[in-house]
């Protein structure tokens, strides 16, 4: 699980393995598999999972940055899956399935956290900064 994920941002085994034991790596993979399965659940509990428990954690630009990244390649493979393709993390299959089939503009929502990474420089509040990506991934 953690190499997959790991092997976007380092191509080192050794850095991939310090990685794994880092408490900053392991505390935004926590979050983001709360998130993940908030998504999947209902639009009330993915906005009260960003507001009370990832904003909080997510308090600074690294990992704001960090977080978007590993949710950019999570709805990578949402939108692979969705268009019958294959997908890169495997251990995530049965919540990417299940968001494949839930989300209704994957797509358009990847765009938006990308597009969202790329303000962080801007000096916008994190927290607001979820709670658009987390409205916008949930608007009918």
């Amino acid at each position: 699980n953690d190499a997959q994920i790991l092997s976007f941002f380092y191509n080192d085994v050794n850095n991939i393995v310090n990685k794994t034991m880092d408490e900053e790596y392991l505390s935004i993979k926590e979050i983001l598999n709360m998130y993940l399965d908030a998504l999947s659940l209902d639009k009330d509990k993915a906005l009260f999972v960003a507001q009370k428990e990832i904003a909080p954690i997510l308090n600074s630009k690294e990992k704001a940055r960090f977080f978007l990244d590993i949710l950019t390649i999570v709805f990578e493979d949402i939108l692979n899956k969705s268009l019958g393709g294959d997908i890169t993390i495997k251990s995530y299959n049965d919540i990417i399935d299940k968001l494949a089939t839930k989300l209704n503009h994957i797509d358009k929502s990847l765009v938006e956290i990308m597009t969202v990474r790329g303000q962080i420089d801007l000096n916008l509040n994190i927290a607001s900064i979820i709670d658009h990506i987390t409205i916008f991934i949930n608007k009918e």
